[in-house]
């Protein structure tokens, strides 16, 4: 009997370390099973990450341009605005200017025409005042006096006192008229 314990506690050891090598085979099967899909996993999420990353730098990339098209829309919007409001600006000035000359040239007109009434009165005024002078320089009763005492005789016969300005503008005004 003590063999058939010993062949029996052989046969327990051998399947015993048989179960313990398979055991272990199949552990290490196991190990090598979960770390190849730990590597999977790992590598799968190394790629998720990846097209993410490049999804959210296309949306970004998306969202940047759509920034910048709204920024250059709204930029153009504003430069139309201004441009317009310069425009009209321009216009306005443009009018005013146009209105400035207007009033300009009626103004160099019409003191042109009242240079050529001053003028037309002047002589006018003249030849009244000589007429004038000549008359009264007929009623003066010294017979042989000059022009120039004539003219001075009518001026204090009108009882005015020109000066003497007035009485050589007279005189001349006359003289010339008596030539």
């Amino acid at each position: 009997m003590n063999t058939v314990y010993i062949v029996l506690s052989v046969a327990i050891l051998i399947a015993a370390v048989l179960v313990l090598l398979v055991g272990w085979r199949a552990m290490r099967q196991e190990g090598r099973r979960v770390l190849e899909n730990a590597r999977r996993e790992a590598e799968q999420l190394v790629e998720d990450a990846k097209r993410q990353s490049e999804t959210q730098m296309r949306e970004a990339e998306v969202a940047a341009r759509e920034k910048l098209l709204q920024a250059r829309s709204e930029f153009e919007k504003v430069s139309r605005k201004r441009r317009s409001e310069l425009e009209a600006q321009e216009r306005r000035l443009t009018q005013k200017e146009d209105s400035l000359d207007k009033r300009g040239d009626d103004l160099a007109r019409r003191d042109k025409e009242l240079s050529q009434l001053d003028r037309s009165l002047s002589a006018r005024e003249k030849s009244v005042v000589c007429r004038e002078v000549t008359s009264r320089a007929s009623r003066c009763t010294d017979g042989g006096k000059s022009l120039g005492s004539l003219v001075y005789c009518a001026i204090r016969s009108t009882g005015g006192g020109p000066t003497l300005l007035s009485r050589r503008w007279l005189y001349d005004g006359c003289s010339a008229r008596s030539r």
